[in-house]
């Protein structure tokens, strides 16, 4: 059992030496000083501390008064990483003069010398190291992060909060006598009993109530109903457990939506300590810290959940892709080989090979894109994700790329509306937004002469969602039919392409669409087609959607 420390600051040698002698007696380790020197003396010695005692006035020699509270505010800032608690030993009532001091420092309680009782005061100090240990600090989270990681579900993480980490730190301020138990409002979903002396009935009580309580309530009014189910022979083996539960004093020290923490102190008639008191004090000094915990290790485990999930789904959208791709690329193989086949026995005798070098460049392309984009695992990539300004990656990318490419510099083809900035990997979203540029300045190239502002990219803020929106509408070319457009984002429906319209022929046709929407998909967003909502026969609109950068 790891014993709690405690400093007590204290000008009076009588009270001093009174006050170490009876913690000492109540398994704490204790250290004390006179003055601010000698403590600043001690403290350096000594490592982790507890609960400190800090008397406000501090008479030193020479008739010189120090201020018991600065000193705490100045131990607090040395140890920021891991304070203690304090506690405010006084003989006057001088809370409003050092009010504020006290505020900053965070005094729990302020306790009149002249009325102190050393059963009190040792019940402050307990409820308080208790709170001190269940702080949020760098440990401990880095606990709750192990467990989380470790569980399968929210319930077990939480039991096992219960059951690794607020046992033990009750038990080592405790040493026994406590019965802590978790339950989801209907059943005990956890349950464990530390009397001082571990008898056999006791885990005749465990399983009982973890196999047989089914309803919640004090365990104290239902006590008959446990031991008549325990089966034990002999009760008055147990007698003493049994009398032990006659002075249990429940508290809850945690309730969420679902779940219930509860603590029972049992009463020892050897130590006829006022359960009843020391449990309003944990009421008082615990519950929040509990909360804290059991929220902090739900937020974690709730976080973890979501990346495995997404992982999952990640991975899954790769295989999908993969063999959509594959199946696409197999399907359009043995189209040009049937094709080539036919041509033969008709005397043509042509084997299309600019038609075969397109699809292996395509091919080529499209899996380049899939490995570098797509690797759900490659944590590197992930962490890269920042902000992207949308405007001026479109404008790069129609400079650089699809205008060159199309020869379209001598027109005005592009008009861009508005701003927005995405969370994504710069690399990705130009890849995907080459792909939806090059499928629009493809369409203008197959009908005929090019005006100016033939495509309109328009960029969305989020305006309270999660999401940024582009819009990319091209108003030259004839819209195509409601069941073609269904097909964009479905690379494996080649098969009647070879013998479609003209619409259906251009080599490009899907697979770059098909790229773009998988790549804004793994990055957390989606691309669809919304034509429909423009008026007349003409143009297409597709829309991307991509997660709002943080500070968009």
């Amino acid at each position: 059992m790891k014993r709690k420390s405690v400093f007590i600051l204290e000008d009076d040698n009588v009270l001093r030496m009174s006050l170490e002698e009876s913690l000492l007696n109540a398994g704490f380790d204790v250290v004390a000083a006179r003055n601010l020197t000698e403590a600043r003396q001690v403290l350096a010695k000594h490592g982790d501390i507890d609960v400190v005692l800090l008397d406000i006035r501090i008479v030193v020699e020479g008739g010189g008064v120090e201020n018991g509270l600065e000193f705490g505010l100045e131990l607090k800032s040395e140890r920021r990483q891991s304070p203690p608690e304090f506690l405010v030993l006084t003989v006057y009532d001088e809370k409003r003069e050092y009010y504020q001091l006290a505020m900053r420092l965070g005094v729990a309680d302020y306790l009149q010398k002249t009325q102190l009782d050393i059963k009190v005061l040792t019940q402050h100090i307990r409820a308080l190291a208790l709170r001190r240990a269940l702080r949020g600090r760098p440990s401990m989270t880095e606990k709750l992060s192990a467990i989380a990681e470790s569980s399968s579900s929210r319930n077990e993480a939480i039991s096992r909060f219960c059951r690794e980490i607020l046992v033990g730190e009750i038990r080592d301020v405790f040493g026994g006598g406590f019965i802590l138990f978790v339950s989801d409002g209907e059943k005990v979903v956890w349950f464990e009993a530390i009397p001082d002396s571990h008898d056999e009935v006791v885990e005749h009580v465990e399983a009982a109530v973890n196999s047989r309580f089914t309803q919640v309530a004090r365990l104290e009014d239902r006590k008959d109903e446990l031991f008549r189910d325990l089966g034990v022979a002999d009760l008055a083996m147990s007698q003493e457990f049994v009398d032990k539960i006659e002075g249990m004093t429940f508290i809850c020290l945690a309730e969420t939506k679902n779940l219930r923490v509860s603590l029972g102190l049992l009463r020892d008639p050897r130590k006829p300590e006022d359960t009843t008191g020391q449990a309003a004090l944990l009421d008082r000094y615990l519950q929040r810290e509990v909360i804290a915990n059991l929220f902090q290790i739900m937020e974690i485990w709730t976080d973890l959940e979501l990346k495995r999930k997404l992982e999952t789904q990640k991975r899954e959208l790769l295989l999908t892709a993969t063999s959509q791709f594959c199946l696409y690329q197999g399907q359009e193989m043995l189209a040009v080989l049937f094709e080539a086949e036919r041509d033969a026995q008709n005397g043509d005798g042509l084997v299309p090979v600019a038609r075969l070098r397109t699809i292996a460049t395509e091919m080529r392309n499209a899996g380049e894109t899939l490995r570098e984009f797509a690797k759900p695992d490659d944590a590197s990539k992930w962490s890269k994700s920042r902000r992207v300004d949308m405007r001026r990656l479109v404008e790069r990318v129609w400079s650089a790329n699809v205008s060159r490419r199309f020869r379209l510099g001598g027109h005005e083809v592009l008009l861009l509306e508005g701003d927005c900035s995405a969370n994504d990997l710069e690399e990705r979203a130009e890849k995907g937004v080459s792909q939806i540029l090059s499928w629009m300045g493809r369409r203008l190239l197959r009908f005929g002469e090019i005006d100016e502002r033939e495509i309109i990219v328009t960029f969305t803020p989020p305006n309270g969602r999660t999401t940024v929106k582009v819009i990319f509408e091209e108003r030259r070319s004839r819209r195509l039919s409601p069941h073609l457009r269904r097909t964009f984002f479905e690379p494996f429906y080649a098969q009647g392409a070879a013998t479609a319209t003209s619409d259906l022929a251009d080599s490009d046709r899907r697979l770059g669409l098909y790229l773009a929407q998988a790549l804004a998909q793994i990055a957390g967003g989606d691309l669809s087609d919304c034509s429909d909502e423009m008026n007349g026969p003409l143009g297409h609109r597709l829309v991307l959607e991509l997660p709002a950068a943080v500070n968009a």
